[in-house]
């Protein structure tokens, strides 16, 4: 296994001289869309550049997939179906809310072996927040063990973080239709800070549609090892190399999952 504290190092070093310069000091030159509403700069490219050297280095003979490397290469994407450790990267996770100068962005990184996360870590740069899981040696946030909690067994006192955007219809309309039956909701636009506000207590539960492994696989393990449990719409635990799956839901405590799941879709996921 890798030295956790290595990669925390590397994470905030780099973060400071890539990504935290140019917080609420971005040129015009350095934002550009990838897609229409999809914005990249040049902090998530400087720093998954200098990411995915200074891990490899770590690791040799591992591998990486970077988002935005995969964005130009999607064959890249089958480094997680191979036997050797690969490192997943997101640089800056919640890149539109870094551009227009919001608090809420991470920089993101997991080792995964054979499509299971090995260890995650995501990096609140603005916070200084830095949570780290190991698997099946749980998860700390600044060095403070966080631990499993119990689930509010009345829904209408759940928090939730359930993300509208992205989901497809018929799918869209019938969450819309019994998302109230929580006690609230938070879309965060920042995957990473919204999984370790799950491990934190903060929030109960989060649904996505779309489930790149850049945007979940470190959540995923940072709140299973919290005592959660992150899973597509048909009850199968996320992985990182899943082809075309879409919808998946996260909670604080794993035997909620059900609950929660039967309260957004009480006849069943449309399509499903």
């Amino acid at each position: 296994m890798v030295d956790a504290d290595a990669v925390a190092k590397l994470i905030k070093e780099i973060a400071a001289e890539e990504v935290l310069p140019r917080w609420r000091n971005l040129k015009s030159h350095e934002v550009r869309d990838k897609t229409k509403g999809d914005p990249v700069t040049e902090a998530d490219l400087a720093t998954e550049r200098r990411l995915a050297a200074g891990l490899a280095d770590l690791v040799p003979g591992s591998l990486v997939v970077g988002e935005e490397a995969v964005h130009d290469d999607a064959s890249l994407l089958l480094h997680l179906e191979q036997d050797e450790p690969v490192w997943v990267i997101d640089p800056v996770d919640g890149t539109k809310n870094f551009t227009e100068g919001s608090e809420v962005f991470a920089v993101m990184v997991a080792l995964v072996q054979k499509g299971s996360p090995r260890a995650a870590w995501i990096y609140a740069p603005a916070s200084g927040e830095m949570t780290i899981a190991e698997a099946g040696g749980g998860v700390f946030l600044n060095g403070g063990r966080l631990t499993g909690r119990k689930a509010p067994d009345d829904i209408a006192a759940m928090k939730g973080a359930i993300h509208t955007r992205y989901l497809e219809e018929p799918v869209r309309a019938e969450v819309l239709r019994h998302m109230d039956a929580f006690a609230s909701n938070e879309e965060l636009y920042c995957s990473g800070l919204t999984y370790v506000g799950i491990a934190k207590g903060a929030l109960d539960h989060a649904l996505y549609w779309r489930a790149n492994p850049w945007d979940h696989i470190m959540g995923a393990l940072i709140v299973a090892e919290a005592g959660g449990r992150s899973a597509y719409l048909d009850g199968e635990t996320y992985r990182a190399q899943a082809k075309d799956k879409r919808g998946l839901i996260a909670v604080a405590d794993a035997a909620a999952w059900e609950r929660v799941h039967r309260t957004l879709f009480p006849e069943g996921v449309p399509g499903g």
